[in-house]
């Protein structure tokens, strides 16, 4: 009886966090989530419908991605526990404003039987070939469509120049502490002198041991190259459904390659060009496209690209990770 009441109290708490997730959601985007609902009323339906699918594919591919990395390491997780592991991660993403994705695919991959070690290790791999598949696609239409770029887009050189090297130092520097035994010692090394000077109230154990989870299931992971390159293959494809989704949105008054061609700018620049009242990814993409089709019609599309790709992965991963804790609390109840 105690152990039933226990389980409706956990219950009833839970029910109670998630109101207060959900509030804190909807007072955020109050003022986006009316333009967005306004907006997908005056769209036809078809375009919506393939809208999604486009964004389902993004999370489908980046499943199998998750599932591929974790059978290196004979994790038993299979594609579609890889594609709920997508979805679980953009809910986070959403409720922790960017920073917690990966920490949620983590956690998903811990409770799905692998070790901390090699879920870091999947988790900062696929975000290190994620980084450098957009600096890629930045460079090679940089290259291929440079008549283009200068002539509506000139103006941006410097931000996409920055958001390449710092792209490229990020990656470089992830890399190095992952695969690097000389690199990965110099960092502990540092990390010892500053927790010696007892000027900062951190936990640096815990940070060393994070580290040294992420360098050994990475030197792991580097022993299958092939699966490595798969990755960055699928990655490719991946961030392509991103990309083409305004193709959706716009057709036929621009193509395919002016659209990809200005999505690369935009995932490049968000993160470097200061945004003014409104996140980094729609002011860019409104910068970007109102050069070609007006502010309004950029506007417009780029509600939707938002609710394509924040929006609708995260009302999907809020039921995967709530229906996934209700398992999980029932499994501990039947023990």
């Amino acid at each position: 009886m105690n152990k039933n009441k226990k389980s409706s109290r956990k219950n009833l708490i839970k029910f109670f966090l998630l109101l207060i997730i959900l509030y804190i959601i909807v007072y955020i985007f109050r003022d986006s989530l009316p333009d967005i609902i306004a907006q997908l009323k005056q769209t036809k339906p078809l375009t919506i419908v393939l809208m999604l699918l486009v964004s389902t594919g993004y999370n489908i591919l980046e499943g199998i991605n998750i599932s591929s990395l974790a059978k290196t390491f004979n994790g038993k997780v299979s594609i579609i526990d890889g594609i709920l592991c997508s979805f679980y991660s953009a809910f986070y993403r959403v409720i922790t404003f960017g920073g917690g994705s990966y920490l949620a695919l983590i956690h998903y991959l811990k409770n799905s039987g692998l070790t901390v070690a090699h879920s870091i290790s999947i988790s900062m791999t696929q975000y290190m070939i994620h980084k450098f598949t957009i600096v890629l696609y930045l460079i090679l239409l940089w290259i291929t469509r440079f008549k283009f770029i200068q002539t509506n887009f000139g103006k941006y050189d410097f931000f996409m120049a920055i958001s390449i090297i710092i792209a490229i130092g990020i990656i470089l520097f992830l890399a190095l502490i992952s695969f690097s035994t000389k690199f990965y010692i110099l960092i502990f090394k540092i990390i010892d002198k500053i927790k010696n000077t007892n000027k900062f109230s951190f936990d640096f154990d815990k940070m060393k041991n994070w580290l040294t989870n992420l360098n050994t299931g990475a030197k792991e992971l580097l022993k299958d190259k092939k699966i490595l390159l798969q990755t960055f293959i699928v990655t490719f494809f991946k961030l392509g459904c991103w990309y083409i989704i305004p193709f959706v949105i716009y057709y036929p008054d621009l193509s395919v390659l002016d659209v990809f061609t200005m999505m690369s700018i935009v995932l490049s620049i968000s993160g470097v060009i200061p945004s003014p009242g409104v996140g980094p990814i729609e002011f860019a993409f409104i910068l970007i496209f109102s050069n070609l089709i007006g502010t309004n019609n950029a506007t417009s599309g780029m509600l939707l690209y938002r609710f394509s790709t924040y929006f609708y992965p995260f009302i999907i991963g809020g039921i995967i990770a709530f229906v996934r804790a209700f398992i999980v609390e029932r499994r501990k109840n039947s023990l």
